[in-house]
């Protein structure tokens, strides 16, 4: 790599120091010494040959520590072409962060002799230097080769996870935050997607929410809230939403209160790991408290930190992971802090859970998705049922007004009808007729008569009649 770097004309040394290299990546004193001196004349914009460097070496006083002219000599002859350049750079690379991983854990052995220092501290500086590793050109250029696009390798379809109706609610690399105030009913919806990954074919109420796992693959939840005895009765709940009397060995629940923020997270790489080895992969991740993950909502710096990990694990485990998330107070739509603004631009589908007390309906609707929008009339709604100990689906907010409105019509048309024994009249007497019995004029009857229409509270019947439904 030192030879090529010493020819004139080509771009080595440039790629080394875009790969990081630095006098430090070499194990033999003359090398490094020699690359400083290479460095130094290119920070001086003079040509990289042998004379030159001698005479950088020479001013340094490291031309000795360097091996001399004679070895700056042998290194300069070694090749004759820069072809093999990208390969000796990885190599050189790659040998750089094996010592550092040996010298960092003799420095842990000792740390762990001496037993003064708590055991998750020492992975820290493993975690960055597996990070230093992964940001080497050489590792990144793999990872970008693998994401370029090409229009002859195109992706395998759409694989959709969650379904609300027809709408694909979460797909496989990406997040789904589900957001709403103070006992909206998050949890419980939580629950119903969980218990929709579980049903199959058996009767359920999942609260609207459609999923299949046919593989068996691992679905996780997170849980940073509630104690051990409410996070068994929520899990007892799931069980009845999917009409089983025990969880499938794919399903992983936790209860993480207690822990550290560091041992949270922690504990969400090991678990995915552990799952997809003893599962063969990951369906879905429930993150219920997602704010709990991180030490400040409002610290921007984390929180974005925190968000793009995020994603990466959906990426790399080719999942979806649900990020539950409280409403600001006093908002109807904004999380908390960094952590919600940039949940909400980073998510798939952003599910809103809307609570109205004076109904105790909950609805779950979303504009902000990246395909289909679910409109809050037709989005899915539930409200606690005391009978059964748990929410219960109820009609949506469209089905519901489209129901009372349904039940006025069937009034006015029956008294409408009322003195015609065949239940059957012309559209022009059925507007008259509504007109007398509502007192109102041609438009207002003609309207009424096309909302009894679309809502079947009379058919079209031959020859050109209007006929009381049943």
């Amino acid at each position: 790599m030192l030879a090529c770097c010493l020819m004139q004309e080509g771009d080595t040394l440039a790629r080394c120091i875009e790969a990081g290299i630095v006098p430090g990546s070499f194990f033999l004193p003359a090398n490094a010494a020699l690359f400083a001196a290479l460095l130094a004349v290119n920070a001086k914009g003079l040509p990289v040959d042998v004379a030159i460097v001698g005479e950088a070496l020479k001013a340094s006083g490291q031309l000795d520590a360097s091996g001399g002219y004679a070895h700056l000599t042998r290194v300069s002859g070694a090749v004759n072409t820069e072809a093999g350049a990208a390969s000796w750079i990885d190599r050189v690379a790659e040998l750089a962060h094996a010592r550092k991983v040996l010298a960092l854990s003799q420095v842990t052995l000792d740390r762990c002799h001496e037993g003064e220092t708590p055991a998750l501290d020492l992975l820290e500086p493993f975690i960055a230097l597996h990070d230093s590793a992964t940001l080497s050109s050489s590792v990144l250029k793999k990872k970008l080769d693998a994401l370029r696009l090409h229009t002859e390798k195109e992706p395998p379809p759409l694989r959709v996870i969650f379904r609300i109706g027809k709408a694909a609610i979460g797909t496989p690399g990406n997040l789904v935050t589900v957001k709403g105030h103070s006992k909206a009913g998050k949890s419980a919806f939580i629950g119903g997607m969980i218990g929709a990954t579980m049903r199959g074919e058996r009767d359920g109420d999942c609260l609207g929410v459609t999923s299949e796992n046919p593989d068996g693959h691992a679905v996780i939840h997170f849980d940073t809230e509630q104690s051990k005895r409410d996070h068994f009765n929520n899990f007892k709940i799931v069980l009845k939403r999917a009409d089983l009397n025990k969880e499938p060995e794919w399903f992983r629940s936790y209860a993480l209160t207690g822990l550290t923020i560091k041992e949270r997270l922690l504990a969400l790489r090991h678990v995915l790991k552990l799952s997809k080895r003893e599962c063969g992969g990951i369906h879905s991740v429930f993150l219920d408290g997602i704010a709990d993950l991180v030490s400040d909502p409002n610290e921007a710096a984390e929180c974005f930190g925190f968000v793009d990990d995020l994603q990466a694990l959906a990426v790399e485990y080719d999942c979806v992971i649900i990020c539950v998330l409280h409403l600001n107070p006093g908002s109807e739509d904004k999380g908390r802090g960094h952590l919600g603004s940039h949940l909400e631009r980073r998510s798939e589908a952003n599910l809103r859970l809307d609570y109205d007390p004076e109904t105790g309906r909950t609805v779950v609707w979303a504009e902000k998705n990246r395909r289909a929008p679910i409109p809050k009339a037709d989005g899915p709604c539930f409200r606690w049922n005391e009978a059964s100990q748990m929410h219960v689906s109820v009609e949506t907010m469209r089905s519901e007004k489209e129901a009372a409105e349904r039940e006025h019509l069937t009034e006015i048309a029956q008294e409408c009808y009322a003195n015609c024994p065949s239940k059957r009249m012309k559209y022009s007497a059925l507007v008259e007729a509504i007109k007398l019995v509502l007192k109102c004029v041609d438009s207002t009857g003609a309207q009424k008569v096309a909302r009894m229409r679309k809502l079947s509270v009379v058919r079209d019947v031959p020859p050109r009649l209007l006929e009381l439904a049943a």
